[in-house]
């Protein structure tokens, strides 16, 4: 049994299959394929992670641009009570609560 073995064997060892062109051209299509996608899936990567990036951007930017102008104070300066100073009796009358209350009156006991 061992000759017969030993005659397998050799004839294995001597024997060389070669694979058909068409096999290799598969398997290097495939190879490059999978390059291509391991590339692209990085590129997605950076992709997806910028876009974060820059809604958070975004996001922060107008938080505290919201938030400036909300606690944003009002100052008065000189040249408007300069204004408020130099107005008219006729301006004066229009802007005096005393007769804003007047006519509110007036006109809420006739409705």
């Amino acid at each position: 049994m061992s000759i017969e073995n030993n005659h397998i064997s050799d004839i294995a060892r001597d024997a060389k299959v070669q694979p058909p062109k068409q096999v290799w051209d598969r398997i290097e299509h495939k190879l490059n394929s999978h390059k291509e996608l391991t590339h692209r899936r990085k590129k997605d990567a950076w992709k997806f992670w910028l876009s974060i990036a820059a809604s958070l951007t975004v996001i922060c930017t107008c938080i505290f641009l919201i938030y400036n102008e909300s606690n944003r104070k009002d100052v008065l300066r000189s040249d408007y009570l300069v204004e408020w100073e130099d107005i008219t009796k006729s301006q004066d009358y229009f802007y005096s609560v005393e007769v804003a209350r007047q006519l509110n009156g007036i006109f809420s006991n006739n409705h």
